[in-house]
């Protein structure tokens, strides 16, 4: 895979602009954010569980467990149900707020950009995923982000979910 370009280091041409201008954002913001006037703001009570769920990583607990307590405290997801009540919990909605950068205020963008351009030209700056550092405020510091991953590689690991490299 190619490495991940950071901010500090040069920006493809046709992404300047769009950082300039704070223009980087998912269509939809994420659990424990909303999108103010086009920028990230935290949802306090979402935040605490974001905080949470962290924690409860570093306590050894794994996702299925982190899942099932958010679900006994009936703690709302941003997920709807049909008929208009909030979904549930699962250990892939934990994984997802586990592993993004996002949470720690920096955005990885073109993080799936590989394209048949991209398969074709893996050098081509313009498509190559890059790191905006303190984009937005972060729940998470980085030092936290890094220890839960690694806590939760080695609880998967030791479960036989992730193969040992």
């Amino acid at each position: 895979m190619t490495a991940v370009k950071t901010s500090e280091n040069v920006i493809p041409e046709n992404l300047q602009e769009k950082l300039k201008k704070n223009l980087f954002r998912h269509s939809k913001a994420l659990y424990g954010y909303k999108l103010v006037d086009g920028k990230y703001a935290t949802v306090p009570e979402q935040v605490k569980t974001v905080k949470e769920i962290f924690s409860m990583v570093l306590s050894g607990n794994g996702t299925n467990l982190i899942a099932r307590e958010l679900n006994r405290r009936k703690i709302p997801t941003e997920t709807l149900k049909k008929d208009g009540t909030t979904g549930s919990w699962s250990a892939a909605m934990v994984q997802g707020i586990i592993s993004n950068e996002f949470y720690t205020g920096d955005i990885l963008k073109y993080k799936y950009a590989l394209t048949e351009n991209y398969s074709e030209d893996p050098e081509n700056e313009a498509l190559a995923p890059f790191l905006v550092r303190n984009h937005h405020e972060a729940i998470v510091d980085r030092e936290t982000f890094l220890l839960a991953n690694s806590v939760n590689r080695q609880f998967g690991m030791e479960k036989g979910r992730i193969r040992k490299k």
